[in-house]
């Protein structure tokens, strides 16, 4: 690994892993002690996605886990992952890169998947994991990219601190006065705004026009005869040949 690691940045603790099977698992076993800690994984053999869906952790690229206390309205907790998003793109922004958001979980660099986040919410308590492709993209996911590829290529422990500073600082904003401001910076990073979307469904296929978030982080998709509000979906931007 390339730089030291600190042992707290933004009043979370970290701890670094050589090799774990899931730093999601290993953050939630910290529940209960009163403190908000970061686990990072070098390596995951048993990283997962949204969904349960198997990830893969190649070395190379920044595989984090967050522990964060909160105190939350009920309702606002599904914008939670969208703050996130916002904080892990400023993040790479003040890295040099140019980041967009892509609802519910991911950023994508010039079209490309570069990192996803995966949140739960469990006694009082955010569990948030994050996989910033830095220098690896998973393998059988050919729509990624990497940090690299757009020549930035921080030490993972000063990308780790970039993305503590901002989400602490966007996380209280957001216990303290609400979504509006940070649903505006989420606005002005979307990707594929105004533009055809599709979004699986549990029960079947949704297709329309990309209309932003509501006021609680549900997608906005505007349709023929007006918007229906999705909480829960698979989104596939549907890239027209002047966008594409």
């Amino acid at each position: 690994m390339s730089g030291a690691w600190p042992d707290t940045a933004a009043g979370f603790r970290i701890e670094v892993h050589e090799v774990v099977g899931s730093t999601q698992d290993l953050a939630r076993a910290r529940l209960g002690r009163g403190e908000d800690v970061v686990v990072v994984g070098l390596e995951q053999t048993a990283g997962r996605g949204r969904l349960d869906r198997v990830w893969t952790s190649p070395p190379g690229n920044l595989y984090a886990s967050t522990l964060l206390r909160v105190t939350l309205l009920p309702r606002l907790l599904p914008a939670s992952s969208l703050v996130v998003a916002v904080a892990l793109a400023e993040a790479l922004e003040a890295l040099g890169a140019a980041p967009r958001v892509k609802w519910p979980n991911d950023l994508l660099l010039g079209g490309l998947k570069v990192a996803g986040i995966l949140l739960e919410h469990q006694n009082g308590h955010l569990v948030i994991g994050t996989g910033i492709n830095v220098k690896a993209t998973p393998q059988g996911q050919p729509a990624a990219t990497t940090l690299a590829a757009v020549g930035i290529s921080p030490t993972l422990p000063q990308l780790l601190e970039a993305y503590l500073l901002r989400l602490r600082a966007r996380f209280t904003e957001f216990e303290q006065h609400g979504f509006f401001a940070i649903r505006q910076a989420w606005l002005e990073r979307a990707e594929a705004l105004g533009q055809p979307l599709r979004v699986r469904l549990a029960d079947g296929l949704l297709e329309g026009r990309h209309g932003g978030i509501d006021d609680y982080g549900a997608l906005r998709v505007e349709v023929a005869d007006g918007v229906v509000l999705v909480a829960v979906g698979d989104v596939e931007l549907v890239r027209t040949q002047e966008g594409a």
